[in-house]
């Protein structure tokens, strides 16, 4: 297994078990937002990859109330997105949204999961990055991750 593009999970035993339906969400949404984040730098994960880190921390151990709250928002968000069938208590999370605390804890968790795994390497943002730096500037080394997902 190759050190880019590995999906950082809360711990890593469960990651074999994270469904493919949400694997194959992180690995869109890591590329549409490399190429934004081509033009203007991103420094978070996308709603995907914060899913999948809660989704194993959730069978580690009980989470607290917020993350609780966060994890089956973010659920249900990527769910209704792909035209699952939602279970009431996160079609009523869905709507009622998150909490200025909640939305403050998912954007501290993005950055960090963002600062743990880096940048990700794929054909096409590669050449998009390269092409921005222009000729003779040299390319950034990516991070280490936990789980190979791009």
């Amino acid at each position: 297994m190759s050190e880019k593009n590995r999906l950082i999970v809360a711990n890593g035993g469960w990651a074999e078990t994270i469904p493919q339906w949400l694997l194959d969400a992180v690995k869109e949404e890591r590329l549409t937002l490399g190429m934004v984040g081509v033009m203007k730098p991103l420094r978070e994960v996308g709603d995907a990859e914060a899913c999948a880190y809660l989704y194993t921390a959730s069978l580690t151990a009980p989470m607290p109330h917020n993350l609780s709250q966060i994890y089956f928002w973010l659920g249900a968000k990527l769910m209704k997105r792909r035209g699952m069938q939602l279970p009431d208590f996160m079609a009523e999370k869905l709507g009622a949204g998150l909490t200025a605390d909640e939305e403050r804890e998912l954007a501290e968790l993005k950055r960090e999961l963002f600062r743990k795994r880096g940048e990700i390497s794929h054909p096409l943002l590669d050449a998009l990055r390269e092409l921005k730096r222009g000729p003779g500037r040299k390319r950034p080394v990516s991070a280490l991750a936990e789980k190979e997902v791009a």
